[in-house]
């Protein structure tokens, strides 16, 4: 449809240029010869007719939103894993494996304690240079009730005003904090955010900002609220989606009611992409540096632990996307969490043999932790990265794992592999195996489980209704 607009525009240039070229001595002999000519005109007549910020797939775009407009249906966000979690974390008591004092063989209550660093300010901890959009809300479109007309006259308006400067300033923001995707979408919307009060208007701003920016974003509409639709390279759980062409196309806004009115088979440009939210980029470490304080009994003596995390990450990732367990068993932790977890860390284990060692890791990632459901504590499914788990102090048991996972790997370069169970996700190590041991084999290796929400249960363990459930298995990377 848009390249057959384009097609006809060409044609009809260059159809007028050849019969221009054939009547030019009746021109020049005519009264227009000392004025304008003909094809002067013509130019003329063109560029009122269009703004020279626009481009060709713009014209070709706007004349397509005029008309090609359809109702999809809105589908519930997809559920990882339909199996209640545990409510309950069991525990073990007298474990004699433990490290633990003797007499607090059941879940420790550990109180923890929080205190800012730093503040950090602006856009989650870090400051950011003001960029102002050039058309503002009393000249931009009226959006109280929304029309494929409406959002027709948005592009229209938008495109025939010069945002060179602006999508500028964005990509080079964006490359100074490491923007990833997701990144880039909530930089635009915190912007739009202190220039304009109507949601309405600021996400058809960002629809045609994020497309200037070379994203498949697309925008539709119900009867009194704009929609914006993103296609992601993977598969997103827990955000309802329309499906165009057997393809998922994710509600930015999590949630629309009714059906959502739509185009179909065009882009604004030739050269947009599908969102990526892979954490292989989120966001560099702000200034907003929280430390969280804790002491541990190991052995007969009390461990006092100082962690400091950014925290503003964990405000970054309060909607963030929820994807596929893999990615969070590939994404380490940001740089301050990684040196205080470490040093304070590797010294506790650095003389223990590997399954003491384990044990260690194991047991204070048992205990360091209120347990909580993610829709207890969240309302939906909400994965937590290894700062998140930090700055929240309370989680469950695929969050336990992801931190344990990486701290196995990093502190005792020891290999491992997480288990995924219906409704349960505990981990597994390559390590020495003793008598009584529960294992898992994988690709020709064995493997102790190592279950980090099972309470004081030592490595070998597992809960007692897992024991004939064969777990899929899922590669840690870190």
């Amino acid at each position: 449809m848009v390249s057959r607009f384009i097609n006809k525009t060409r044609v009809r240039l260059l159809s007028f240029i050849i019969a221009t070229l054939f009547v030019t001595p009746i021109i020049l002999d005519s009264p227009q010869a000392h004025g304008e000519t003909e094809f002067e005109k013509f130019k003329r007549q063109q560029n009122q007719e269009f703004s020279q910020f626009q481009t060709e797939y713009d014209r070709a775009f706007i004349s397509y939103l005029d008309k090609h407009w359809e109702a999809f249906d809105v589908y519930q966000g997809k559920v990882r894993d339909t199996t209640p979690k545990i409510k309950t974390p069991p525990a073990v008591r007298n474990n004699r494996s433990t490290q633990l004092q003797p007499t607090e063989q059941s879940k420790l209550a550990i109180k923890r304690t929080y205190r800012m660093v730093n503040q950090g300010s602006g856009f989650f901890g870090h400051s950011i240079d003001t960029i102002s959009f050039p058309v503002g809300p009393q000249q931009f479109p009226e959006l109280s009730t929304v029309t494929n007309k409406k959002l027709k006259s948005v592009w229209q308006q938008l495109s025939e005003t010069d945002h060179e400067s602006t999508i500028e300033q964005l990509k080079r923001t964006q490359a100074d904090l490491d923007l990833g995707d997701w990144g880039t979408i909530k930089l635009v919307e915190h912007l739009l955010e202190r220039q304009f009060s109507d949601r309405n208007q600021r996400r058809a701003y960002a629809w045609f900002i994020l497309n200037r920016l070379q994203y498949e974003i697309r925008t539709g509409y119900t009867s009194n609220e704009v929609v914006l639709l993103m296609p992601v390279e993977h598969q997103v759980f827990g955000r309802d989606y329309i499906s165009i062409d057997k393809k998922p196309y994710y509600i930015l806004n999590k949630q629309a009611k009714g059906k959502v009115y739509t185009y179909d088979d065009v882009a604004s440009s030739p050269d947009q992409q599908a969102l990526n939210f892979s954490f292989n980029k989120l966001i560099k470490t702000s200034a907003q540096i929280t430390e969280l304080a804790f002491d541990y009994p190991i052995k007969s003596k009390n461990q006092n632990f100082k962690i400091v995390f950014d925290s503003g990450l964990s405000d970054f990732l309060k909607d963030y996307p929820q994807i596929a367990l893999k990615w969070y068993f590939a994404t380490e932790p940001q740089l301050p969490t990684d040196a205080s977890l470490t040093t304070q860390l590797e010294p506790l284990v650095r003389d223990l043999p590997e399954r003491q060692a384990v044990d260690l890791l194991l047991q204070i990632t048992q205990n360091m932790f209120d347990y909580q459901t993610d829709t207890e504590q969240f309302e939906q499914e909400k994965y937590l990265l290894i700062d998140e788990s930090l700055y929240y102090g309370t989680n469950d048991c695929e969050d336990r794992s992801i931190f344990l996972a990486w701290m196995l790997r990093k502190i005792l370069n020891i290999e491992t592999i997480a288990l995924d169970y219906p409704g349960h996700v505990a981990l597994a190590v390559r390590t020495r195996v003793r008598p009584g041991d529960h294992l898992i084999t994988h690709q020709g290796k064995k493997y102790v489980i190592a279950d980090p929400t099972y309470i004081n249960a030592a490595l070998g363990n597992v809960m007692p209704k897992l024991k004939n459930t064969l777990p899929e298995v899922i590669p840690v990377v870190y």
